[in-house]
């Protein structure tokens, strides 16, 4: 066999193959690379093709309407709404990636999406492009994309937040040259500063505060919803359904103007001068106008930050009937402490007292918690703070502020979320636990108390329920200071203008009125239903003015307190001017126009007075002045028992009691009598 050599490449033959795949790289790579480009090129022309075809689709849709029924057909005012024609048709903005480098913008003067290679330089201020967060130089105006997590935003074009509202919380837009700028908010609390001397400005959607440095007589356009807009100088216009609740100007000269166009609204403006005269509420006019002097408008004693928060409470509960859900994410400020308490500042705040409070109870137990301005709760239901599983501790210091319109409007629900009713009560606080601390509320008013409740353990204007655990013998409730000015509390059960229910072992009530009218099965003025065999007890220099009704077969009434089953008790410095009464008769066993008491503790009365009617249908069931039915050992100190009002009962009636048990002890101490403080009893 022959053996046969094979023979390798030559140098000069490789260097020749690789000069050929050389020269057929150099042709068919740009070929190729082209051919890409063609095909991206061409899939995002037709991306933007279809978009723009499923926007006239919707456009032209009169049935279209987005996820919360609302109509989207017609024409598109914000990238939003383009945003939500998309969606209509089934597409995803965070799917809308284009493949060949260009950025995908939209012209919302056309309503059509194009790529950025076919925008014209002039028509920038048309253009919006969908962004994770705001470009160092801004070129369109931009959409707040899904990953847009900025807080603050500036920005010197128009800004939309997209569905990011609920992130993005201040919004500051400025500018030099003219321009019309679309500026889209979704947060009823959020704020919008505008400083832009020839800018028109449009903003849409809910916004808290619009606070407006200069706009000139170039104009702001309010079509969507503001709480509370300042205007320094230029002019507001609210047009075609857009809402301003307050319209407010410090400027002393007529250089802001307030409009309404197209069936707008501003519902009142303040100004501390000309700056809103007669001549200047443009067009359709008819804008509410309020001189301020010293920060406070001289129809009232609000002043105007009073009043702004009170409308942006308002604006951040409008999607809500319940004021829990709208709830504040922070206080005004303050750690909790005696030297740091949480400031509150607003109904959200307070509500999120509640909030927190009733999911978990133990972040909030024995915090101090202050007042800083009035705060009006009317037209949302509000929740207690704390239920039994999570009650209240702590200290809620009112500094001499009010909290108005708390009410439950007739709904149980308002207890809490769950569905045993008979866990929890209704009140400012609904359950208060001394297990968890001592509970101190003082330096408050409540005004227009609104409370009607089915079931719960016990309902009253500031604690519905104080609940003691045994072996907590060292902590206490106390409440100072605390007026109910008006109102009414009612429920079929224990009612009370301040304490609906007072389980507690040590409690102490001072210098508290109550106005309202209370109503149920016990009710009182003041303090209703203590019934703890090992209770301590003080109610010293307390008014009641409020009708006081024991109805559906209760056992007490009274203008004070209802002191069931205790240790020790002492009344004193009290008076009673409102009607007392029983309406249900059948098993009344105590009425009392300062006082009813039950069948135990030692009690100790001075300087009580009665001028109110009290009265009952029941046969044989006693009703006093004072005390309807002395049932436990008495001690009457140093001091005086006064009745001047009409007694009515059926057949056990007196002026000071109605009767007294037997085999009870009445003592008369004269140990601290003085010339001033003679021992008298009169009626």
């Amino acid at each position: 066999m022959k053996k046969r050599n094979k023979k390798a490449f030559t140098i000069v033959e490789l260097v020749i193959v690789v000069a050929v795949i050389g020269v057929l790289a150099a042709i068919l790579i740009p070929t190729f690379v082209n051919l890409t480009q063609k095909a991206n090129a061409a899939s995002d022309s037709s991306l933007v093709a279809n978009l723009n075809k499923a926007l006239k689709m919707t456009e032209a849709d009169a049935d279209a309407k987005d996820e919360d029924g609302n109509d989207i057909s017609g024409k598109n005012y914000t990238m939003h709404d383009a945003i939500l024609d998309l969606e209509y048709q089934g597409y995803k903005y965070e799917n809308l990636v284009t493949r060949s480098g260009e950025h995908l913008l939209y012209d919302l003067a056309k309503n059509e999406f194009l790529l950025s290679n076919d925008a014209k330089e002039a028509k920038n201020a048309d253009y919006w492009q969908i962004v994770d967060a705001i470009p160092n130089t801004q070129k369109y105006n931009y959409y707040a994309g899904k990953r847009f997590a900025d807080a603050i935003v500036n920005v010197t074009t128009g800004f939309d937040v997209g569905d990011r509202g609920s992130v993005v919380k201040e919004i500051n837009y400025s500018n030099t040259t003219a321009r019309t700028s679309v500026i889209r908010t979704d947060d009823a609390t959020s704020v919008l500063s505008i400083d832009a001397l020839n800018d028109n400005v449009e903003h849409y959607g809910a916004v808290g505060k619009v606070l407006i440095e200069k706009i000139d007589f170039h104009c702001y356009y309010e079509y969507g919803s503001a709480a509370y807009v300042r205007l320094d100088q230029g002019k507001v216009v609210a047009k075609t359904g857009g809402i301003i609740d307050i319209l407010f100007t410090t400027n002393s000269t007529p250089t802001a103007v307030a409009a309404i166009e197209d069936g707008g609204k501003i519902n009142i403006g303040y100004t501390t001068g000309e700056a809103i005269d007669t001549a200047n509420r443009e067009n359709e006019g008819g804008i509410p106008l309020v001189y301020v002097v010293d920060e406070t408008p001289i129809t009232g004693e609000e002043t105007i930050q009073e009043i702004i928060d009170e409308a942006m409470d308002a604006a951040a509960a409008a999607d809500t009937d319940y004021w829990i859900d709208a709830s504040a994410d922070s206080f005004a400020g303050g750690s909790g402490t005696d030297l740091d308490p949480y400031l509150i500042s607003s109904a959200t705040q307070l509500a999120r007292v509640a909030k927190v409070m009733n999911v978990v109870g133990s972040e909030y137990a024995g915090k101090v918690f202050k007042l800083t301005k009035n705060i009006n709760l009317s037209g949302k239901i509000w929740t207690p703070i704390g239920y039994e599983v999570s009650a209240f501790a702590g200290t809620i210091d009112g500094n001499n502020k009010t909290i108005k319109g708390l009410s439950n409007y007739n709904e149980n629900a308002s207890l809490t979320s769950l569905a045993d009713d008979n866990n929890h009560a209704y009140g400012l606080v609904g359950v208060a636990a001394l297990s968890k601390g001592d509970v101190t509320i003082k330096n408050l008013t409540l005004e227009s108390v609104n409370i009607d409740i089915t079931g719960g353990k016990g309902t009253g204007a500031v604690v519905g329920y104080l609940i003691n655990e045994s072996g907590i013998g060292t902590k206490k409730m106390s409440i100072n200071n605390v007026i109910v000015e008006s109102g009414s509390v009612v429920s079929n059960g224990h009612s009370g203008g301040i304490v609906g229910k007072n389980y507690g072992l040590t409690t102490e009530v001072e210098g508290c009125t109550n106005k309202a009218t209370v109503s149920g099965s016990n009710a009182s003025g003041i303090v209703n239903y203590s019934s703890n065999g090992s209770q301590t007890i003080l109610i010293n220099n307390c008014t009641n003015k409020g009708a006081i009704t024991s109805s559906g077969g209760g056992s007490y009434a009274s203008g004070i307190a209802n002191l069931v089953n205790f240790s020790t008790a002492t009344v004193s410095n009290c008076l009673n001017t409102g009607e007392i009464k029983d309406t249900h008769g059948s098993s009344i066993t105590n009425i009392g126009g300062t006082i009813a008491v039950g069948t135990s503790g030692m009690l100790t009365i001075y300087n009580l007075e009665n001028q109110g009617k009290v009265s009952t249908p029941n046969f044989g069931k006693p009703v006093g002045g004072i005390i309807g039915s002395v049932q436990c050992n008495l001690t009457i100190k140093a001091g005086y028992l006064k009745n001047s009002g009409e007694i009515v009962g059926n057949t056990v009636a007196g002026g000071i009691f109605g009767n007294a048990t037997n085999g009870k002890t009445i003592t008369i101490d004269l140990t601290n009598e003085t010339e001033t403080a003679k021992q008298k009893v009169e009626f």
